[in-house]
């Protein structure tokens, strides 16, 4: 979220909204198919509604959870209605709706002014480092020997840090069975 942040100065920026539900995914964790990220420069919020309630307690890192009845895109709004002066809100033109920067605009008016944003997440997400693996995976073992008769199988598997979830804890976790 730090490397994001760096965006908001380049562009002028003072907050960017995620839409796109892969970046929402990359940026704080969280998996579901209903939620908005809105990323300042201190803070980050994910909006979703309560069907998500424990799901986004288990996945959401680097971020504060609102769990919203009603729309989404109206929370947000009514959060950036509490900020002071003018709000350079970051987006991604392609992923943001014709409809949900309509509604912005109806809402926060000269309050707004909107940055574009393209592809600030997608650069970040194209480059790794060195806690990230490439995509999830599984290496499985075969072990038997002359003193056991029966055969053992390890299977250890890993995902992304940002989409594992709270009972994950360490990238790559054995499981076995015995035949």
């Amino acid at each position: 979220m730090d490397r994001l942040r760096s965006f908001f100065s380049t562009a002028n920026a003072d907050a960017l909204l995620v839409t796109h539900l892969p970046n929402v995914a990359y940026l704080c964790g969280f998996t579901g198919s209903s939620g908005i990220l809105l990323v300042e420069a201190s803070s980050a919020t994910l909006f979703t509604d309560s069907r998500y309630t424990f799901q986004a307690r288990e996945q959401v890192h680097d971020a504060k959870t609102a769990i919203v009845a009603g729309s989404l895109l109206k929370a947000v709004t009514e959060t950036l209605k509490r900020r002071r002066g003018t709000v350079r809100l970051g987006y991604a033109p392609a992923q943001v709706s014709v409809a949900q920067r309509l509604a912005l605009d109806s809402q926060l008016g000269k309050k707004l002014r909107w940055v574009d944003a393209s592809n600030a997440v997608e650069r970040l997400r194209a480059v790794k480092d060195a806690a990230e693996p490439d995509g999830p995976g599984a290496v499985i073992v075969f072990h038997w020997g002359p003193r056991s008769p029966a055969a053992r199988v390890f299977v250890f598997h890993w995902g992304h840090p940002a989409t594992r979830s709270a009972h994950d804890d360490a990238y790559l976790r054995p499981a076995w069975c015995q035949w």
